[in-house]
């Protein structure tokens, strides 16, 4: 038998199997799916996509990387390296921002998260769509 950490039964990933915070991990595919998602605010959007997957991949440990990985790739079918760039930027959200992003679009979370956006751009090769104030 194989032990189990506890933070796997949490639904964490190791950090360098979760998140390589290389540069450029995302293929023209998976930039192209996010770009015709696009920005904004509205269902439907890859901010809001992101959103979706931030509150259904939270715990009261923290955020859970591999469930919020999954999500984006269930919602979009980006692939799996590409999604724990994405994942790296919930985990930032739920650590430093999760009190001014109660609404995701809101002028202080978006704020909030610029924080992490060079950290995001560089993971995935190319500026990703961005949310808007709603």
């Amino acid at each position: 038998p194989t032990a189990v950490s506890a933070g796997a039964l949490r639904g964490e990933v190791a950090e360098d199997a979760l998140a390589k915070e290389g540069e450029n991990v995302c293929p023209a595919g998976d930039i192209a799916i996010m770009n015709d998602f696009g920005g904004g605010s509205l269902p439907g959007s890859w901010p809001r996509l992101n959103s979706d997957c931030g509150y259904t991949s939270w715990t009261i440990w923290g955020m859970d990387k591999a469930k919020y990985a999954q999500c984006i790739r269930d919602g979009s079918s980006i692939g799996e390296e590409c999604s724990t760039c994405f994942a790296g930027a919930a985990d930032y959200a739920f650590k430093h921002c999760k009190l001014q992003c109660l609404s995701f679009c809101s002028e202080s979370c978006l704020t909030c998260n610029e924080g992490y956006w060079d950290t995001l751009d560089k993971c995935v090769g190319v500026k990703v769509p961005r949310a808007t104030v709603c």
